[in-house]
């Protein structure tokens, strides 16, 4: 897609002709996408239609809920969609409720957590999640360090340390 910033006039005014020909669908995610990109391959390709996604094909057909408007009759026989394949039925009825499933697969001891988890992320994503953190055991500290090297030292007598507002004296 090189020199696309050049046609992006172009690929505008393509997008207000896709969102007329798909019924003016409302503007938010996903369906802003679904418009630039049928724009953007509109422009890329020279021609209006000569690829539909499938995801635009679905909204056209109903099932992501009603349409606000029909779509055109140029896009609907561009898309090769007929009369009898636009969705009737409310959208949720294309979907088997997942949540009882993934409370089934993943057993009775799944907190909300867990399930949440894995219905928004792959399960190769949730397995490092599972595993315990590292422990950390602190060996020593620079203050620790410190103290152990001037006690170490035969030939000092006394020494004073100021370290974050604490004074610590060391004396033979």
């Amino acid at each position: 897609m090189m020199q696309m910033a050049e046609r992006l006039p172009e690929i505008l005014a393509e997008a207000a002709q896709v969102r007329h020909d798909l019924g003016y669908p409302i503007l938010v995610s996903p369906f802003a996408q679904y418009i630039i990109t049928q724009a953007v391959l509109n422009v890329v390709q020279g021609e209006r239609y000569k690829t539909i996604p499938d995801e635009v094909r679905k909204y056209a057909m109903g099932y992501y809920g009603k349409l606000a408007a029909q779509p055109s009759e140029v896009f609907l026989e561009r898309a090769d969609i007929r009369p009898e394949e636009v969705v009737q039925e409310r959208p949720a009825a294309y979907h088997s409720p997942g949540l009882p499933r993934l409370r089934a697969a993943l057993g009775a001891a799944a907190t909300d957590e867990d399930i949440l988890l894995a219905a928004f992320y792959h399960q190769k994503l949730i397995e490092p999640l599972k595993k315990p953190a590292p422990q950390y055991q602190f060996r020593t500290t620079p203050l620790f360090e410190l103290i152990r090297y001037l006690g170490s030292q035969a030939d000092l007598d006394y020494a004073r340390i100021r370290f974050a507002g604490t004074e610590v004296t060391l004396s033979a």
